[in-house]
């Protein structure tokens, strides 16, 4: 359950894009008790984050085209400084939009139109992520089940019970977990975990996953397909 008291005082966020799509939004956060929230359009949201620094940067776009992945890329480029979370939000479902925005710098992108309690909630998840990124033990609940992945010990516990996962293994678990929602492309997790480009060929990432899958649990992990994987999210 998140409630206010979960964040800052002075916890701020910069909605840009649509009108139409902001105003309820915007009105959920107010209903939440954030009280600093700005408005913009794509044009002036950059002029915006150099000034006030928002926690949170919310991008909603209707398509992935260039002048908006650049605007992504500057975004990240700009609020590298004060650690903002940039958040794209799509209108129609879009692997592909989703992780060329994740490339370009955003720390999460999905779809939800006009869900707008919903997107609130799943905006505020990826905010308090953000503030606890560092940590060292992540938790993950679903109804009675526990997930928690320690990285200084390099375990991990399914309702507290110790899982036997490989050194990789467990590395490849902490980089997905420790980004949930977030697309990564086999190209990307061989990199970040092996340190090394993958093979054209090369189906290590995949087994993995599939090992991970019959550890950890199916409902964690997602594929889509062509693009990627991601790790879910399921309190």
């Amino acid at each position: 359950m998140i409630t206010r008291t979960d964040f800052p005082e002075d916890l701020s966020i910069l909605l840009s894009g649509d009108t139409q799509r902001i105003i309820p939004v915007s009105q959920q956060f107010t209903d939440f008790g954030i009280t600093e929230i700005e408005h913009s359009d794509h044009q002036h949201c950059i002029e915006i984050i150099l000034k006030q620094e928002p926690h949170a940067v919310i991008l909603f776009a209707e398509n992935h085209e260039a002048v908006l992945l650049e605007l992504c890329y500057l975004l990240r480029l700009y609020s590298r400084a004060h650690q903002s979370r940039i958040i794209v939000i799509l209108s129609k479902n879009d692997p592909q939009a989703e992780l060329e925005f994740f490339r370009a710098g955003a720390d999460d992108c999905f779809t939800m139109p006009d869900q707008f309690e919903l997107i609130c909630y799943h905006v505020l998840r990826q905010i308090q992520t953000g503030t606890n990124e560092n940590a060292a033990i992540l938790h993950f609940r679903n109804g009675t089940q526990s997930l928690q992945i320690d990285r200084e010990s390099y375990q991990a516990f399914l309702n507290n019970i110790a899982i036997h996962l490989t050194r990789k293994e467990f590395e490849l678990l902490f980089q997905m977990a420790n980004s949930p929602g977030k697309i990564f492309s086999r190209e990307e997790l061989f990199r970040s975990v092996w340190k090394e480009e993958v093979s054209p060929n090369g189906r290590t990432i995949d087994v993995h996953i599939l090992r991970l899958r019959k550890k950890v649990g199916q409902q964690y992990f997602s594929t889509l397909k062509g693009v990627g994987y991601r790790f879910n999210t399921l309190s």
